[in-house]
């Protein structure tokens, strides 16, 4: 995805440092990928919501490792939202897709989660998150 910067480059290692991650993420109980902790009361007493989520330590540990390993790239993600929605709303596309890809959906998932928190647990609940690291296995094991 990133020809222009070799300091982005995605290796075999790269991609093997983010599928250990599947394990883990699919043992976390459901309704645990996030929790939104109380942030205290509004003036009226009325409890707040903080605004961003507590993720669970392998959530954290998987964004981490996203930027870590490259898979957080520069690009208009915002403009590709409507392209990311039709990987969401037919997971079967999931098996198709390439590299470049994966990247693309992974950087959009997190970055939109700095600006609408609880999207990416959202995503881990859902399983697409998942869905999209097993891809990156597949294209590691294939010939």
């Amino acid at each position: 995805m990133n020809e222009a910067n070799p300091d982005l480059m995605i290796t075999k290692e790269n991609i093997e440092a983010v599928v250990a991650f599947l394990p883990a993420l699919e043992l976390i109980p459901k309704g645990e990928e996030a929790h939104w902790a109380d942030s205290g009361k509004s003036p009226d007493g009325t409890p707040v919501l903080s605004l961003e989520p507590d993720y669970h330590p392998d959530v954290r540990a998987l964004i981490r490792a996203f930027y870590d390993n490259n898979f957080v790239q520069p690009f208009d993600w915002s403009g590709w939202q409507h392209e990311a929605k039709e990987f969401f709303n037919n997971p079967e596309l999931l098996h198709k897709v390439d590299l470049d890809t994966c990247c693309k959906l992974i950087t959009l998932h997190v970055r939109k989660d700095r600006f609408s928190g609880g999207h990416f647990g959202l995503m881990v609940e859902t399983g697409h998150i998942a869905a999209i690291v097993r891809r990156l296995r597949e294209l590691t094991t294939k010939p």
